[in-house]
């Protein structure tokens, strides 16, 4: 019998087929267990001979019943007439808080969000465990409440739903409402500690910055996504030349500091068992400094789960590790299924490595710098032609000039990161580096302004179907895994076509 090489796709793939149709087909009452019931019998009779399709329904199962825990009791749930009501509310922060700025200089809000446990509406209090969106309006540097610190505040219930697994979000004009604490857990004292460590790497990464300050915050934004200093102009340039994710603590900043790191210890002679060792702690340590973004621990578990097969005498496998981390977080949260961020991470992830494992034999062909530039310039065309169709389904709009961006960027990325890292390992030495980097991030503008003279096509699309999604990355997954002959081909095109028809 054939062995499955990596068996936690099919896991993985299984259980988020489960919660997807959990999620949409809204399985809530006791009806649907019922329903289940014969299935699962059906499937324990056939467990003999159709063993791969009791435990398909198992995982499946799995799926439908993680989502359909995850819904609020009845009791419980907050009442849809809440636009603009004050509420009082008690939580634990999840995350370090950011500040998104406005238009105009020193205006922003600080975001963070929070899992609520008790809130007051007029006279009754609803008892919850879900997350919320907190918006503090103002500069409250010295009052903001960190990461695993149950916190009560005073603010707005807003009932728009936000993506990232946001359930409501809450508006506070005052933070004098924010009631700390007083027993200080081990937690917050080293989310505390993160934060000195945060501020403490900002001020080294703005050393003599001078005239170059839109420069340092650039800086600022790629190395630990603090988006303060960037000015309007700066971000719009980003933005309309495909290349605002630099901005955003991604897999990309977590990919370039391993390739950092790893560099460094190849350099000092040690083998990739050694490297986890030190490795997992550095990423650990960057996730807590970066905010604890959902987008950073999505790669750094990718990361760590890789890293940690080897020291544990197994083969590491870069496909196992991503379904791994998928399917632990989606048990954690399920909701994040629909998340724009998650799906971006995972399935542009998922193309990369189908990309490289199609021709991995060309790229082996070359050595050195030129093979580099050639995985860098099949990563980007993997990574544009899975972004740009969920780019217009999320959000309406797409254009094809981040592929030729990013592939100035992106190189031009790595040196920059290279350079800020030394510049906080070496603080002495750090005005050098930085100007080596405002001299980068100068080349990059410089590049970007060229770019924008070209005429940039913006495609838009008011609404994308589903099922045209499907057909596209089916199509695409097709042609990566099973083309082989002309036919193949031919048949694989033909549905990428008609699913380009309806996307666009």
């Amino acid at each position: 019998m054939h062995e499955v090489r990596r068996p936690l796709i099919g896991v993985s793939l299984v259980v988020s087929a489960g919660i997807l149709w959990g999620k949409y087909s809204q399985p809530r009452d006791a009806g649907f267990l019922f329903f289940m019931l014969p299935i699962f019998a059906l499937a324990w009779l056939c467990i003999g001979k159709y063993k791969s399709f009791f435990i398909f329904i198992l995982l499946f199962g799995l799926g439908v019943l993680r989502v359909i825990s995850s819904f609020p009791d009845g009791e419980n749930q907050i009442p849809k007439n809440i636009l603009d009501r004050q509420v009082h509310f008690r939580g634990r922060v999840l995350n370090e808080p950011y500040f998104y700025s406005f238009s105009d200089v020193g205006r922003g809000v600080w975001k963070f969000n929070a899992k609520i446990e008790d809130l007051h509406i007029d006279d009754r209090i609803y008892q919850l465990d879900q997350k919320f969106r907190v918006r503090l309006y103002g500069w409250y540097n010295d009052k903001l409440p960190v990461p695993w610190e149950w916190i009560s505040l005073t603010g707005k219930m807003n009932t728009n739903r936000y993506y990232h697994g946001v359930d409501w979000e809450i508006t506070v004009r005052s933070v004098d409402h924010v009631e700390r604490e007083k027993n200080r857990t081990m937690w917050i004292t080293m989310a505390e500690f993160f934060r000195i460590m945060r501020q403490k790497a900002l001020n080294i990464l703005s050393a003599e910055s001078g005239r170059f300050d839109d420069h340092a915050g650039i800086q600022q934004a790629v190395m630990l996504g603090v988006r303060e200093k960037v000015s309007e102009p700066m971000s719009n340039l980003f933005r309309d030349m495909g290349c605002m994710h630099v901005f955003a603590i991604s897999g990309l900043h977590v990919g370039l500091l391993i390739l950092v790191i790893t560099l460094l210890l190849k350099a000092v002679g040690l083998s990739l068992n050694q490297m986890g060792w030190v490795l997992i702690p550095i990423l650990l340590l960057f996730a807590y400094i970066t905010g604890m973004r959902p987008s950073v621990w999505r790669a750094s578990l990718m990361a760590i789960v890789y890293l940690i097969a080897p020291l544990i005498y197994a083969k590491p496998d870069m496909g196992n590790s991503v379904a791994f981390s998928a399917l632990f977080l989606l048990l954690i949260n399920p909701n994040q299924i629909s998340e724009p961020s998650f799906v971006y991470s995972y399935l542009i992830v998922i193309f990369i490595l189908l990309f490289y494992a199609k021709f991995k034999e060309k790229i082996h062909r070359f050595s050195g710098v030129k093979r580099y530039f050639v995985s860098l310039i099949l990563t980007t065309l993997a990574a544009t032609i899975t972004s740009i169709p969920l780019t217009l389904y999320f959000f309406g709009s797409g254009t094809w000039i981040g592929l030729l961006s990013n592939l100035f960027v992106i190189p031009m990325l790595f040196l920059i990161v290279l350079a800020s890292w030394l510049s906080l390992l070496l603080p002495a030495l750090a005005s050098i580096f930085n100007q080596s980097v405002y001299i980068l991030i100068e080349i990059i503008l410089i590049g970007l302004r060229g770019l924008s003279a070209l005429p940039v096509t913006v495609w838009q699309a008011d609404e994308v179907p589903a099922m045209a999604l499907f057909a596209w990355y089916g199509s695409c997954a097709y042609l990566l895994l099973l083309a082989r002959r002309r036919t193949d081909w031919i048949i694989g095109i033909m549905m990428a076509a008609g699913a380009l028809i309806f996307i666009f």
